[in-house]
């Protein structure tokens, strides 16, 4: 971890911390400079890479699928409406994980 250590350093990150585990157990935690193991940090706009890792495993673990239609398991996304030219109309397909996880649902 000293390239860590001294990439900290190098750009003046006043602390990190580093955290490596499987599925069983914690295999590796380290803390640098004024962080600690208690320490509290703030992950502004990490809520789409938190997300997107427990999405993908439950993919893995075959609980949903990226291509199913999403309605299966919300079903208020059974029949989104889109705008075509100035007038709403159904989707032409359903919106999948795959379109949630990308940004292609047609959501803002």
């Amino acid at each position: 971890m000293t390239g860590l250590r001294q990439a900290l350093e190098k750009y003046g990150i006043p602390a990190a911390a580093v955290m490596v585990a499987s599925a069983h157990e914690t295999l590796h935690s380290e803390t640098f400079g004024a962080a600690g193991e208690d320490s509290i940090f703030s992950i502004a706009s990490m809520t789409k890479a938190i997300t997107t890792v427990a999405a993908m495993q439950l993919v893995e673990q075959g609980k949903v699928l990226l291509d199913e239609p999403v309605s299966r398991h919300l079903p208020l996304l059974a029949n989104p409406q889109i705008l075509e030219g100035s007038a709403p109309g159904p989707a032409q397909t359903p919106i999948t994980l795959r379109h949630l996880l990308s940004h292609t649902s047609g959501f803002g």
